[in-house]
């Protein structure tokens, strides 16, 4: 068995004493054993080399994306003009409107100025109570200011 040094890393020592002790079990193997291992290493060096080609294939198609990736934000950035770009005019035409359709205009007409009126009606008194409420507040801070002043005046006699 390798040993590792107390680094936990492997010395050339210890990697080419493992090194002949394969080689010196390989040696004891039998013909057939030494024909699979043969193979097993051609196996590895063929998907080794599969590998580095894939990697340089991703490398390659990386480096693509990037310069596409530059390229559409160029293209997206020199076409895009904000606000210079013409809308296309919308024209309307204007009909007779037929008389149950003016009366119904009218009832709602009439029913949205009533709703109004109602909300500022509401917004008045809400108004006029919130008016009372801080009245009533300053006062009673009032209060409290004159109770405490003459509380002080009173204790300054007695020092």
């Amino acid at each position: 068995a390798v040993v590792s040094t107390q680094s936990g890393h492997y010395g050339r020592g210890d990697l080419m004493g493992a090194a002949a002790r394969l080689s010196d079990m390989s040696g004891e193997l039998s013909e057939k054993q030494k024909v699979e291992m043969e193979s097993m290493r051609d196996t590895i060096i063929q998907q080794e080399t599969a590998i580095k080609a894939q990697n340089e294939t991703v490398e390659v198609l990386q480096k693509e994306l990037m310069e596409t990736k530059v390229k559409l934000n160029t293209a997206i950035q020199s076409s895009y003009i904000p606000e210079k770009m013409p809308r296309p005019k919308i024209e309307y035409k204007e009909r007779e409107l037929s008389e149950e359709e003016r009366d119904r205009m009218a009832a709602g007409s009439k029913c949205l100025k009533e709703k109004h009126l109602t909300i500022i009606d509401r917004q008045r008194v809400a108004l006029s109570e919130f008016r009372m409420e801080i009245k009533s507040a300053n006062n009673k801070k009032q209060t409290k200011k004159e109770k405490s002043t003459d509380c002080d005046s009173a204790l300054i006699p007695l020092l």
